[in-house]
């Protein structure tokens, strides 16, 4: 097989005519699996991306060059994961439910803001659902533009040694948690959970389901106080209740099927 390196150099960064009519079908393959993981919360790009990958190895003519560099391989998985982005905006608008990181981010925010989202969303606050809208689609002209103009020099990003990037994400970091709210226990949390997250990294705990029970916890707190308020107290309304049975058991379904993947 023909290695990736081989046959683009460093002056050549783009992809001719032929490749790209090569690798369009796994494009709209990945496309496809992106945007329909992408509308399901808490499965993320990673995952859509090793489907979308592993779906373009089986149905290649050539698997062998898959991990050497193929082309489909990384536009299938590339595919996949910038599909996964806009996608992810549909449980948390229409349900409150990040389906990822920055989707957890963006719904700190919207609370910062005193924006709920939830069904009422699209009615309640119009304005900002376009202005998102249009923000999604002019980010996507701008990558492409910064991508094209920059894509030579991001290579030489990696050479910036460990002494120098550590502790300018540490000043940048601290200055952004000081200047929220002007209080130094930011500063002091902010490094707290630095080392809290890197604890998790350290043992392999994923850090999206921590960040989203962090967002969710009192979100989740008033609803069920809610929930429990509009029943009498009565807990069976969580299984007796067509959308809640249906969300228990979609619950249900996601765990054992990312449990299954794990142990294939």
């Amino acid at each position: 097989g023909v290695s990736l390196e081989s046959r683009i150099s460093y002056n050549d960064h783009r992809v001719s005519w032929a490749e790209f009519k090569q690798c369009f079908p796994w494009i709209m393959s990945g496309v496809g699996i992106g945007s329909a993981i992408g509308s399901l919360p808490g499965i993320g790009a990673t995952i859509a991306s090793y489907l979308s990958y592993a779906n373009a190895k089986r149905r290649s003519k050539h698997p062998e060059l898959f991990g050497k560099g193929a082309l489909e391989g990384v536009a299938a998985a590339e595919a996949a994961n910038n599909a996964c982005q806009g996608p992810n905006l549909i449980p948390l608008i229409t349900l409150g439910i990040p389906g990822n990181v920055a989707a957890a981010l963006l719904l700190g925010a919207f609370m910062i803001k005193g924006l709920l989202p939830g069904p009422l969303f699209m009615q309640q606050n119009a304005p900002m659902l376009y202005a998102l809208f249009t923000v999604l689609i002019l980010s996507n002209i701008v990558t492409f533009l910064f991508g094209s103009v920059f894509i030579r020099l991001a290579r030489y990003s990696m050479a910036v040694p460990e002494l120098v990037l550590y502790p300018g994400i540490m000043i940048f970091g601290s200055i952004g948690s000081y200047v929220f709210r002007n209080n130094i226990f930011d500063v002091f949390a902010m490094v707290f959970f630095g080392v809290f997250g890197y604890i998790l990294i350290k043992y392999k705990i994923p850090l999206a389901p921590v960040i989203v029970a962090f967002i969710l916890g009192k979100m989740f707190e008033e609803r069920l106080r809610q929930a429990l308020a509009i029943s009498g107290g009565n807990i069976s309304i969580f299984f007796t209740h067509p959308i809640s049975l249906g969300f228990i058991l979609l619950t249900i379904v996601s765990v054992v099927f990312l449990m299954k993947r794990k142990m294939n």
